[in-house]
């Protein structure tokens, strides 16, 4: 059985991406991350654990992992950009503008538009993303409350 940072190594290979340790410590911290996370976060929690790992190196490694699909960008709210993991099952995402909540969904019934796009323009689809932006319940109510002046 092959061990968790062989596993990884492989990966990275495999997404023609170099298995340096940096990167190393930046996936293998994204695979114990809890839902979603920023790259500050991760550098945060890095710091401590990986003494050569500077922001920039995390920004530039999340950038890579991006690219290689193993992790997905969320529309960043606020300044700070935000990461999840790729799940292997097909989501979306509901962002709640008020206070960074993620909530995930998978009832996508994108493809016939997908298809028709593809008959259309001739495109060649390879996927697909979407995310609604609001205010979760909590917040939405907090909102309604000030706004009919209830502290």
């Amino acid at each position: 059985m092959k061990s968790p940072n062989a596993v990884i190594c492989h990966d990275l290979k495999t997404k023609g991406l170099k298995a340096t340790s940096q990167r190393l410590a930046v996936l293998t911290a994204v695979t114990h991350a809890e839902g979603c996370f920023t790259p500050r976060g991760l550098y945060e929690s890095l710091k401590n654990t990986q003494a050569a790992i500077g922001l920039t190196t995390v920004y530039r490694a999340l950038e890579a992992l991006e690219r290689a699909g193993f992790i997905c960008r969320i529309e960043s709210v606020g300044d700070e950009r935000l990461y999840a993991r790729r799940s292997r099952m097909h989501h979306h995402h509901l962002v709640c503008d008020g206070c960074a909540r993620i909530v995930e969904f998978g009832d996508c019934t994108l493809s016939k538009l997908a298809g028709q796009l593809e008959r259309e323009t001739g495109f060649v689809i390879h996927g697909h993303s979407l995310e609604f932006h609001g205010l979760c319940h909590v917040c939405g109510q907090k909102v309604k409350n000030n706004s009919e002046g209830i502290a």
